[in-house]
């Protein structure tokens, strides 16, 4: 698997062959369809056995709305789906939007 990467202002996010997605800037209801396509590019080239876990890593987000959380449902049921674990490791601003209810 290769690095793929979609760079719209302010976000970036990053697939790497670790089966980890990274997203750094804003995550909101402008950028969310990069990170459903992101989320899609991870299910279509890593048919890889050996992966069991998807990492999101949040930690570099800087801001987000109420999408991070409708966002991270998304890449949960598209992970159960497919009998694949979900690890989110989230930056203060999405671990807040985790948490609203």
């Amino acid at each position: 698997m290769s690095d793929v990467k979609r760079g719209l202002s302010p976000v970036t996010m990053v697939l790497d062959d670790e089966a980890v997605i990274t997203v750094s800037g804003a995550l909101d209801a402008t950028t969310a369809p990069d990170f459903k396509r992101m989320v899609a590019d991870f299910f279509e080239v890593a048919d890889r056995p050996d992966v069991d876990v998807l990492t999101l890593d949040l930690s570099s987000v800087s801001a987000c709305d109420q999408a991070a959380r409708d966002l991270v449902r998304y890449a949960q049921a598209i992970c159960a789906d497919r009998a694949l674990a979900l690890r989110v490791v989230p930056s203060a601003p999405v671990s807040r939007a985790l948490t609203k209810h």
